[in-house]
């Protein structure tokens, strides 16, 4: 926002709430539902791939704004 980057974490696979986000498939607890419509841009990791918590995943665009 605004030229500078934000950083969000997501709940532990099985820990959901009424108060959290649907997932992007329901019934799936390994997908999560994006913040708002739009598209991703780039990818920063693989298929598979380890990743360590606060690590970048992708980049999400929506009206000219990525998050």
């Amino acid at each position: 926002m605004n030229g500078q980057s934000r950083m969000t974490s997501v709940a532990k696979a099985g820990a959901a709430t009424a108060a959290q986000r649907e997932t992007a498939e329901p019934g799936n607890p390994l997908h999560v539902g994006a913040p708002m419509p739009g598209a991703i841009v780039t990818g920063a990791v693989t298929a598979g791939q380890q990743v360590k918590a606060g690590a970048t995943l992708l980049s999400l665009e929506a009206m000219r704004m990525k998050t």
